[in-house]
C-alpha cells in the first residue's frame, strides 16, 4: 500500500471510528467494529517497509472485511 492510500484509509477508519461512537455502548456490533479498526489503525501506524508480511497480510484482511 503506498503513503496515499495509507492515509486515506487512516481517515476512513477515523470517521467510521466516530459513526461508532454514536452506537449504542453495549452493541455488540460496535464493540467488535471499533475494536477491528482500532487494530487496522494500529498496523497503518507502522511503517510499510517495517510492517512484516503478517502483520501486512492481517491489515488487509481487516480491510477487506470492514468494507469501507
Amino acid at each position: 500500500m503506498d503513503v496515499d492510500a495509507e492515509s486515506v484509509k487512516r481517515e476512513s477508519l477515523k470517521r467510521e471510528l466516530q459513526t461508532l461512537q454514536a452506537q449504542p455502548v453495549n452493541s455488540r456490533y460496535a464493540l467488535h467494529r471499533r475494536r477491528v479498526v482500532l487494530r487496522s489503525l494500529e498496523l497503518l501506524e507502522i511503517a510499510g517497509q517495517e510492517r512484516t508480511a503478517a502483520q501486512a497480510a492481517e491489515l488487509e484482511q481487516l480491510l477487506s472485511n470492514l468494507s469501507l
